[in-house]
C-alpha cells in the first residue's frame, strides 16, 4: 500500500485509486481545421457553427468533452503548410458502441468544412476520415 487513497498493482506497475466510480477506456480526438482543401482560410461563422456542432454531438454520445487550440503542420503540394487546429477530446466505455456514432461527426466534419479529410483519433490511433 503506498498510501490511503492509492493501490499498487504489480503487472504492470500503476497507481490506481483504491475506490472510484467508473473508469472510461478509450479516448477519441477530433482535429478541427482552419483552412478548407483550397488552403484558404474557413469563414469564422462556419468554423464556429462547426465546433459548436461537433462539441454538442460529441457531449451527448460521451457526456462531456475537453478542447484545446494548437497549431497543426502538413506537407502538402507547395510545402509546409501551418494552421490553427482546435482539438475536441472525450472518454467513453468500450461497451457504448458509439466509435462509429464519432466517426461519423468527422464525416459530417469533412463535407460541411469541405475538407479531403479528417484527421481523428481512438485510443492513440490516427486515422485519416475521406
Amino acid at each position: 500500500m503506498i498510501s490511503n487513497n492509492f493501490t499498487e498493482l504489480k503487472e504492470p506497475r500503476l497507481l490506481v485509486p483504491a475506490t472510484y466510480e467508473f473508469k472510461l477506456a478509450h479516448r477519441f480526438r477530433i482535429y478541427v481545421p482552419s483552412f478548407n482543401a483550397n488552403g484558404r482560410p474557413i469563414p469564422d461563422k462556419i468554423r464556429i457553427k462547426a465546433l459548436r456542432r461537433c462539441r454538442s454531438t460529441i457531449e451527448n454520445l460521451c457526456g462531456g468533452t475537453t478542447e484545446w487550440q494548437a497549431v497543426g503542420s502538413y506537407i502538402g503540394n507547395n510545402g509546409v503548410v501551418r494552421e490553427p487546429v482546435v482539438l475536441i477530446s472525450a472518454y467513453f466505455h468500450q461497451d457504448d458502441n458509439i466509435a462509429e456514432e464519432l466517426f461519423a461527426v468527422c464525416h459530417w466534419l469533412r463535407d460541411y468544412l469541405r475538407q479531403e479529410c479528417i484527421a481523428a483519433e481512438i485510443d492513440s490511433m490516427l486515422y485519416f476520415i475521406r
